[in-house]
Parts: structure tokens; sequence; C-alpha cells
């Protein structure tokens, strides 16, 4: 599509236009995929250590408590195994913010298709009006000429 659109495009005279704002639409799309995968790097990591610390901060007061005798050895255990119950929505909430960047990005990349394909139609209905007034040009003129010889 890409091709197609610039060999429209550069038949009415608009390359250097053309390719900058496909430059230009390039060079945003990396921008964007280098910030979502910092973002998600920094925001991912962060919330999976504090989720590791929170468990392990929360299993050693746990295991404190249990070897004072203030606790049971069950019921440690009872809370270490529903530690992911607390703790399992936030990981959603991580990989649901992950997926809104990801669909941010699929937006954007379905957005800049559908304005192509706009300016590629638009292009072929100019090229076809073109060609068009062109046909009709050479028929008057070889319509002249053939009335010349009679």
């Amino acid at each position: 599509e890409y091709i197609s659109a610039l060999r429209l495009v550069r038949s009415f005279g608009e390359e250097k236009q053309a390719e900058a704002d496909l430059d230009r639409s390039s060079l945003d799309f990396a921008r964007q995929r280098i910030q979502q995968s910092y973002l998600n790097a920094i925001f991912g990591t962060f919330w999976y250590v504090s989720t590791q610390v929170i468990a392990l901060v929360v299993m050693a007061a746990g295991a404190w408590l249990a070897i004072r005798g203030d606790i049971s050895y069950g019921t440690l255990f009872a809370f270490v195994a529903g530690l992911p119950i607390v703790l399992g929505p936030i990981q959603a909430f991580v990989s649901l913010s992950e997926q809104f960047f990801i669909g941010r990005e699929s937006f954007q990349s379905i957005k800049e298709l559908i304005d192509s394909t706009i300016v590629v139609l638009i292009a072929m209905i100019l090229l076809a009006a073109f060609v068009q007034v062109w046909d009709f040009v050479h028929i008057l003129i070889v319509g002249f000429f053939t009335n010349l010889g009679r």
C-alpha cells in the first residue's frame, strides 16, 4: 500500500510532501513504541518488585509472629496461601495497563490505515479524471485533423 500510494502521489507532483508525511508517521510510530516499552518496563517492573517485597515482608512478619507463638504455623500457612488472592488484582491491573498501551497503538495504526486508504482513493479518482480529460482532448484533436482532410 505504501508503494502504490507513493506512485499515485508522484503522478501529481507531490512526492516530497507525501514522503515527509510518511516519514513523520513512521517516526511518530517508533517514538510511541519506544515510549510504550519504556513505560511498560518501568511500570511493570515497579509493580512486580513491589508485590514481591510486600509478600516477603508479610511472610517474614508472619514467620516472626509464628516463632514468638503469637500465631500458629497453620494460620501463617493459610495467610501465605491466601496472599496471591490479595496481590492478584494488582498483577491484573499491571497486565491491563499493558493491554491499554497495546490497544492505543493498534487504534493509531488502524486510523493511519484508514487515512491512507482515503488518500489512495482520492488519488485514484483524480488520476482517472486526469486520464479522461486527456482522452477527451485527444478525441477532439484527432477529430479536428480528420475533418481537415475531408
